[in-house]
């Protein structure tokens, strides 16, 4: 185990509100960006799915897919300014869930 590493349980919201997420980070590599943006989203309450990275060249790419509810939508805000703070690069791709359009009854 990684020494002071914690280990966050969490349940995943899933209801007709929240949205998928993906957001990707770019820029040179410095240490902590990843915590300190995994910590970022744990603060704000959005559930992180999934994550991968990719050094090249001392160069990183991070990508995170969040679920992200209407009592979460501050962790944008906070990526944004914490990206800024680190000096990377931060895109967010929101893809709204399809709505099933309503029955019609035709009696």
């Amino acid at each position: 185990a990684v020494s002071g590493a914690r280990i966050y349980s969490m349940e995943i919201n899933d209801d007709s509100s929240s949205e998928r997420v993906v957001v990707m980070v770019r820029g040179t590599d410095e240490p902590g960006i990843t915590a300190a943006l995994v910590r970022t989203v744990a603060k704000s309450g959005a559930d992180l799915i999934d994550l991968k990275q990719t050094l090249v060249n001392n160069r990183l790419t991070l990508g995170m897919e969040l679920n992200v509810g209407v009592s979460n939508q501050s962790v944008f805000r906070d990526l944004l300014l914490q990206a800024r703070t680190m000096g990377v690069r931060i895109e967010f791709d929101i893809s709204s869930r399809v709505k099933e359009l309503p029955k019609v009854s035709t009696t």
